[in-house]
């Protein structure tokens, strides 16, 4: 009788023991990834009203989880068809175009749990990816869109001289499906982004509302790497210029979806082809369509040094870019930390 009392009394200890680990585990992962209260942001409007109050968002809502089926995009001769799509969001004012790789699971899921975690229906994150060589990644791929509903897979293989095709057939399934969305800022799965200071800056910059321009890190008389060992040299045949137009730097860069739509009618049409996403989109295409560059301090270059959780809390940086997911963790962790003690 004894004996059994003590069984059931270390049954017991033992679940409530498991319980407060539970509970303590729940709050701290809570806590973690959830900002402070007393957001960055206080009633910043979006020019017909949309309002985003606080560094606090809610994920974007979609009702239920569709199926994948095939659309093809013909759009241009240089955009590849996409047949594995997202499920279609809410339309948000800002929408975040991040260039990934299909194996690049981790780098997306990175983003999810930092500053691109709790969006509200304003604000968007989706990744763009084309096909591995072998198709191993695909079923992966398959199953993480049915999982978080954020991925559009274009048809294009995957190589860094594809990069071009696989960003202007991402981008043309941005205008299709999402027509109502304001803006659009690309950036990589190695990047952060600071999207309070986003949202201010499209708010606030009169240029950047009222005319055609994109918003970035401006890049002026950078030389033609002629190399071939170079993954970013260009044959003299292609571009016989020793200098490249005027470019913002790929790792950020912003624009009105009006302006993107002008961009890409000029795809045919302007020459030469770059396989230099950044150099081709904002520097050939935007040329071709007379869009203006916008030069803001608060962007990256491939080489800047990256930022602090000083320089995201006191609005000094909008992106900070070729960062591993520990870096980009602890940033975000250490921002919260700021927020409330300060810099």
């Amino acid at each position: 009788m004894v004996k059994c009392r003590r069984k059931v009394c270390l049954s017991v200890v033992k679940i409530g023991f498991i319980f407060y680990i539970f509970v303590f585990l729940l709050q701290f992962t809570k806590n973690y990834y959830r900002p402070p209260n007393g957001g960055v942001i206080d009633d910043v409007r979006i020019n017909d009203g949309v309002n985003v109050r606080g560094y606090h968002y809610s994920r974007l809502q979609t009702s239920g989880i569709n199926k994948l089926k095939p659309e093809i995009n013909s759009r241009s001769t240089i955009s590849a068809p996409s047949d594995v799509h997202f499920k279609k969001f809410l339309a948000p004012a800002l929408l975040i175009v991040v260039c990934s790789h299909p194996s690049h699971v981790q780098h997306r899921l990175t983003i999810r749990n930092t500053w691109g975690y709790n969006l509200s229906e304003e604000v968007g994150v989706i990744f763009v990816v084309g096909r591995d060589k072998k198709g191993a990644w695909g079923s992966v791929v398959d199953r993480e869109n049915v999982l978080h509903q954020d991925l559009i897979q274009v048809n294009t293989v995957e190589d860094y001289r594809n990069l071009t095709r696989k960003m202007i057939a991402g981008l043309n399934v941005i205008i299709n499906d999402f027509s109502s969305t304001q803006y659009v800022l690309k950036t990589d799965d190695d990047a952060f982004i600071n999207v309070p200071y986003v949202l201010e800056e499209i708010t606030n910059n009169r240029d950047f509302l009222t005319g055609s321009h994109i918003m970035g890190a401006l890049c002026i008389n950078a030389t033609v790497i002629r190399d071939p060992r170079d993954v970013w040299s260009v044959p003299l045949k292609t571009f016989p210029n020793k200098t490249f137009p005027p470019y913002l730097a790929g790792g950020a860069y912003l624009f009105r979806t009006a302006t993107l739509t002008k961009l890409l009618k000029f795809v045919d049409h302007a020459s030469p082809y770059l396989h230099l996403e950044d150099v081709y989109i904002t520097g050939v295409l935007a040329q071709a369509a007379g869009i203006k560059h916008i030069s803001h301090p608060g962007f990256s270059f491939w080489n800047s040094k990256k930022a602090s959780a000083c320089d995201i809390v006191n609005r000094r940086r909008i992106s900070s870019v070729n960062m591993s997911d520990k870096q980009i963790k602890i940033l975000y962790k250490q921002i919260h930390k700021f927020y409330v003690k300060g810099c």
